[in-house]
């Protein structure tokens, strides 16, 4: 990939990178500190439980999802740093920098991809018949 995209893809990532660890410990604090059980009531009837529960829900997902937004980016910084960043895991050629910019953690070119998404398609109905 052209320098001046990895360099660009790698200062947006790492700022992305730097508000989704804000996003993630945040959570986490208002995990900790239950601060939304004391909104939502002594937690002794079955509706308050039932809040609280879809509370714990709802913040396990934003951990979670954080977690693999994470992952990906420095999994992304990993393939800058070494040079591999931006080709097709599958046919080795340079996936395109528009593309990489609309799903900037992609490993396959569009074509590859196509034909991957279209393999999964027929598995898929495969097992529906």
């Amino acid at each position: 990939m052209h320098s001046k995209y990895a360099d660009s893809f790698s200062s947006d990532l790492a700022r992305a990178r730097a508000d989704l660890l804000s996003e993630y410990f945040n959570c986490q604090k208002e995990m900790a500190s239950g601060e939304y059980r004391k909104v939502v009531g002594s937690g002794l009837e079955e509706g308050d439980r039932s809040t609280m529960y879809h509370f714990d829900q709802m913040a396990l997902f934003k951990l979670a999802s954080c977690k693999k937004q994470i992952d990906q980016i420095d999994r992304v910084l990993g393939m800058i740093k070494s040079g591999n960043y931006g080709i097709c895991s599958c046919c080795h050629s340079e996936i395109g920098a528009a593309r990489l910019r609309s799903v900037p953690f992609t490993a396959y070119c569009r074509d590859c991809q196509e034909q991957l998404d279209g393999q999964a398609k027929e598995r898929v109905r495969r097992v529906a018949c």
